[in-house]
Parts: C-alpha cells; structure tokens; sequence
C-alpha cells in the first residue's frame, strides 16, 4: 500500500481549559477521515517562531496576536480565538453577545428581578457577554450591577476576593449573577459560602463554557452557557484545508450561536415573596435526589400540608409533588449530559423508586427516552457523529 504523505498542521491552543481541548477534538474529528493530516499540538502562548518547527503546512491558533497577520502571507492560518469581527485573518467563533441574552433569558425564567454581573469589560469576549445581558435585560425593565474584574488566569483566582465578598453582599436579593466565564464563576460559589451568601437562594449563579470539572467541583453544581466548542474545531480544521488547498481566502469569519444552557443547581430556584414556600423549595432542591415524597418533606418541615398545598399553588401555579417531579426530571438530564449512568443507576441517583417509573415519566415530561435524549445531546456536542457511532 503506497504511504500517504503527512502534512504538518499546528494547533495552537490551551489544554487547560475545557473549550480549548473540546475545540481540538473537534480539530482531532476533522483530521480523523483526512489521513494526510499530522496534527502538531503546540502551547497556546508559544513564541511564533516555535510554529515554525514543523514547517507546518497550515496552523490553527486559539490565541489571537497582529503578528500571526505577518505569518498568515507565508503559511495558511485560521484563527479559533473569541476575537472581534475584522481581525485580518480567517477566523471560526461563536457569538458572544449571543451568550449574554441566553444567560438572560434563563435567569429571568427563574422569576429574578435583580442582575449582576463579573467580569473584565475590558476583555473583548466579556465585554460582548455583558451588552448581550445588559441589552437582554433592559428590554425586559431591568438593570444590571457591573461588579468588574481582570481576566488573569494565571494565578487561579481571577479577584480579590475580599472585595468581591463586599460587593456580593451590597447587592438586592434574590439576585441573578451571570459570571463571564465558569473559573469565575467556580469562586464565586466558594466566595458566597465563605460570607454565608445562600446559592442559589440569595445569589443564582451562572457561568460560560459547561467545564465539566469546574461546574461539578462547585458546590452547589454551576449552571453554565454552552459553547459550540466541538463545532468551532470541525470548521476550524475543515476551513484550513480548503486555504491549503489554494481556495479564496473567506471574507468574512464563520460566527457560530452558543447552545442552550445546562442548568445545575447554582439557578435552581424561583423566586417567591412566600418564605415557607422558599423553604419548602430548598428542601425539595436538596433531596430530591432521594427516595421520598411531598408527605415525608412536610413532616420534616414542621409544616401543614393542607395549608402549604395552597399556598405552594398560589407561588408556583403548580403543586409540590409537580415541582418534586421536575426537579428530579432536571437532575435526570443533567446526569445523562455529566454521566454514563445505566437506567437503574440514573433512577436510584434522581430519587425514582425503579428504572420503568422514571422512563415513563421522563418520556412524559421532556417527550423522548432517557436513551434518545442522551443521544441527541451527543449529537449536539459533535454534529457530525453519525449513526453507526452511537
């Protein structure tokens, strides 16, 4: 069999950080039926002179910098970094004014009234995040708290957390917080425990980016916006090819929408006027996941069931076992993202007494199977997966 002849293509990008190894997934999927690609992984801040090495054939680079402009006359080059439009080279990203309005939306089907929002407005990324939110919110009558921060990484908090801590605890409550970015966010959750800030009572917290690691290591788990990470790979690596393949250098770059929110603790919540209803949420929020019914939370409560049933109905429009139900059917999806849960495993840890009851209910309340759902999430972070893959 004649051997294939390798070209070298650079992929600068953070290993790091949950985007970037998503984004070279999609980069590694591409590459995966064009066997004449050698892909070369090269640190997110390597001098430019390191891209070289290889004699790469084309480079795809998550970090954004006017010299690649110079670079880009000499080798084919497309850019995956979150950069405003006009930047002089090919580029793949996804909308980030977008993510604001999406992070908006959530929080206000929360029933909040009150916004917040961290981030560096200096970062051009966050700075489009935050007019998405601002613009989302004023149009719905309400205004947002900036509470401002640098986007340095490098030393794992990205504030001052005693100043954030007084911030935090000046602004109305119930309030909505919407984190430019999950590290953010992830201390912010650490932040509001430190002080004794209830999340998501006081403050709802939500993040960008769906880090598996981050949103889960926080307590309580992080809501976040999702990024087409996957996708913005796969078009990356697919428009690179066509520029070494002599194509026209595209006009204008390819902007992808962000993806619904993956909603976890940090926002669960409904803002109500009722403090015994607040209660009565909180609990369901905290046990759900256990094998119990609306009769066993009332009697731990303290509270008359008659009585709370109406005034539960009056808040909420729905009962407590109906909030019960969808807690647990919010838990169940969660898992089918985060897990590789059987069904048995997925209805002991979402609080179902057997596998057939959640599958009914499941199928009732989202309208697909547990197993066709986990299906067209997968689909959602790799587009491209085909049947015969599942």
């Amino acid at each position: 069999m004649e051997a294939i002849p390798k070209r070298s293509i650079g992929v600068r990008i953070p290993l790091s950080v949950a985007h970037g190894r998503i984004v070279l997934e999609g980069v590694l999927e591409w590459a995966r039926t064009h066997r004449d690609w050698w892909i070369s992984i090269i640190n997110e801040y390597a001098p430019l002179d390191q891209l070289k090495l290889s004699s790469p054939a084309g480079i795809i680079s998550f970090v954004y910098e006017p010299e690649l402009r110079a670079l880009a006359s000499e080798i084919p080059i497309v850019s995956a970094a979150n950069t405003p439009l006009g930047v002089g080279l090919p580029a793949v990203y996804f909308d980030d004014f977008a993510v604001g309005q999406l992070a908006a939306e959530h929080l206000l089907s929360c029933g909040l009234r009150n916004f917040a929002f961290v981030g560096s407005v200096a970062s051009p990324d966050a700075a489009q995040r935050f007019a998405g939110f601002q613009q989302r919110l004023k149009a719905a009558g309400h205004s947002v708290h900036l509470l401002d921060c640098e986007k340095t990484f490098g030393g794992w908090v990205p504030f001052d957390q005693e100043h954030i801590a007084d911030q935090l605890k000046l602004l109305p409550t119930p309030c909505g917080l919407f984190a430019a970015w999950d590290l953010i966010a992830y201390h912010l959750t650490r932040v509001c425990e430190a002080v004794g800030i209830q999340v998501p009572e006081q403050i709802a917290i939500i993040g960008v980016d769906n880090d598996p690691v981050l949103c889960n290591a926080s307590k309580p788990p992080l809501s976040s916006v999702r990024v087409p990470s996957f996708e913005i790979g796969y078009r990356a690596a697919e428009m690179l090819a066509a520029l070494i393949a002599g194509g026209p250098v595209p006009e204008e770059p390819l902007l992808l929408a962000p993806l619904s929110p993956v909603v976890r603790m940090s926002t669960e919540v409904i803002a109500v006027p009722d403090e015994k209803v607040a209660q009565a949420l909180r609990y369901i929020r905290e046990h759900a996941h256990e094998c119990a019914g609306v009769s066993q939370m009332w009697e731990a409560l303290g509270i008359p069931r008659k009585a709370m049933e109406l005034r539960f109905r009056r808040a909420l429009g729905r009962s407590a076992l109906q909030e019960l139900t969808r807690m647990r059917i919010e838990r169940a999806k969660q898992l089918l993202l985060d897990t590789s849960y059987n069904s048995e495993e997925l209805a002991h840890a979402c609080g179902f007494a057997t596998a057939s009851y959640m599958i009914s209910l499941f199928r009732k309340h989202v309208g697909v199977t547990p197993t066709t759902y986990r299906e067209s999430l997968r689909r959602v972070a790799d587009p491209h997966l085909s049947e015969s893959r599942l």
